[in-house]
């Protein structure tokens, strides 16, 4: 048999020749390895046989009718089978991606939205992708519009900023502010609660920097109303604890009320309606692929997002 010498050998090996190789070797037989297989024994000889000619040297010898590994082919045997084994798993890790059981997805939020309305859909979303690892980030919306663009997010919501172009809007959504009380306070038997209900109250802020307490200030100034502040906080969702632990009310999202039960904080629609814009974006190419794991969390965020902008 002609032999390449190891300068001409190629440097990959054809899988379909090593898989025949490793049926030869644990059967014994080329006609019991194209069974294996599901081809025929003169295939499987030739196989066998280019791989010898490929290697540079014998893999078996025959003696009485059966096919015995030379002492190379045992050498060869011992990496083929690992190999194979890796080569298997692969397959298996590249049926799971394709089929949307494996991913990374990296998901930017807002503080205000940061509690309540991500938490819930990525439960959904693991309880259906067990093995899938998420990355959440919560930034202010310019961060989070800045991380998009250099596409380290695969998605975020946050306040609409109006266009960019380097980040793709998939939707907009107006979502009404709730006012949130002391499960045993006067104002949590109200159905709905208005501006001058709490013109007496002690109210708990956002941070001066947030948009949302802005828009609630200027809403209360033009209603004539001047509660009291004693407490500002930078999280929605901390306001709601310390509305609960009887400090005062505040006006929030629906979504960071949400995670506290009814016996801690009653929550009630607001009036004068005060609504927030928000977005939820990804960067501007490529679009994600239909059915995949970042396309998925859009669809349901903007789902529960116009669900919660109706209400």
């Amino acid at each position: 048999m002609p032999k390449d010498t190891p300068r001409n050998l190629p440097r990959h090996l054809n899988f379909r020749q090593v898989e025949a190789f490793k049926m030869v070797f644990e059967s014994g037989s080329m006609t019991m390895a194209g069974e294996r297989l599901g081809i025929s024994q003169p295939a499987i000889s030739k196989l066998v046989a280019a791989f010898e000619r490929r290697l540079g040297f014998t893999l078996f010898d025959r003696r009485a009718g059966r096919l015995l590994a030379t002492a190379e082919g045992q050498l060869l045997y011992e990496d083929v089978e690992r190999a194979l084994i890796g080569m298997e798993s692969l397959a298996e890790k590249a049926e799971a991606i394709r089929e949307r059981r494996l991913g990374r997805l990296a998901i930017g939020a807002m503080p205000a939205l940061s509690w309540g309305l991500i938490q819930g859909l990525v439960a959904d979303l693991v309880a259906e992708h067990p093995d899938v690892a998420i990355s959440m980030q919560t930034r202010t919306s310019p961060q989070l519009l800045n991380l998009v663009a250099a596409r380290q997010l695969d998605v975020a919501v946050l306040a609409h900023l109006g266009r960019n172009p380097l980040v793709h809007i998939e939707s907009a959504h107006r979502i009404p502010m709730v006012c949130a009380v002391p499960a045993n306070h006067r104002l949590a038997a109200s159905q709905v609660i208005r501006a001058r209900d709490i013109a007496d109250e002690t109210l708990i802020a956002l941070s001066s920097l947030d948009q949302l307490r802005q828009r609630v200030e200027v809403m209360l100034m033009n209603e004539g109303i001047r509660p009291r502040t004693r407490i500002d906080t930078a999280l929605s969702a901390s306001a709601c604890a310390f509305t609960a632990k009887g400090l005062g009310v505040t006006i929030v999202d629906p979504f960071s009320a949400s995670i506290f039960s009814s016996d801690e904080i009653a929550v009630r629609p607001f009036e004068p309606r005060i609504e927030f814009e928000v977005a939820v974006v990804r960067p501007e190419e490529p679009d994600p692929t239909p059915g995949g794991l970042a396309r998925q969390i859009i669809t349901m965020l903007r789902e529960t997002l116009d669900q919660s902008g109706s209400q």
